[in-house]
């Protein structure tokens, strides 16, 4: 029995540890809706979605060279804009330690104070990523992540 195929995300031969600016979005397995409540076009974080906000400053304060940038917690996603300064940790390892960090918390959360479990995984498996080539897609990118919140009614995944 073959596995299945899956998508390649990254750029060939690119050394994703590079100085530049990163675009993420991040779902929840089975795009299970816990970070936050859409109304209107104003995002109310959930306590869960609390803990992703907490969990996502953290990273722009504990790895050297990470600048948390630009983000929204919706639903049943991220969008985070992560600029990587001089030598830092690669970008597949600062979205790898997030999901674990924030999964490792989830899990706690639930046994400690009762938070509704997910279905085995509170990540999708991968992630979307895109380099920021320049100071107008860094511009189109800040704008798609504080415009995300007013497309949510219309949003395929709502």
């Amino acid at each position: 029995m073959s596995t299945p195929h899956r998508k390649k995300i990254r750029i060939k031969d690119y050394d994703y540890s590079l100085a530049g600016g990163y675009f993420v979005t991040i779902c929840t397995n089975n795009k299970t809706k816990i970070f936050s409540n859409v109304s209107n076009g104003e995002v109310n974080l959930t306590p869960c979605g609390k803990m992703i906000d907490e969990k996502l400053k953290e990273m722009g304060n504990k790895y050297n060279g990470v600048i948390l940038d630009e983000y929204v917690i919706m639903p049943n996603h991220i969008h985070v804009i992560l600029i990587l300064e001089g030598d830092s940790v690669p970008l597949h390892s600062l979205i790898g330690k997030f999901k674990s960090v924030t999964t490792v918390e989830y899990f706690k959360r639930v046994k400690d104070l009762g938070w509704k479990p997910v279905d085995k995984k509170l990540w999708q498996r991968n992630y979307y990523e895109h380099v920021i080539r320049n100071n107008k897609d860094l511009f189109v990118h800040r704008n798609y992540i504080e415009e995300n919140p007013t497309r949510w009614d219309s949003d395929e995944y709502y």
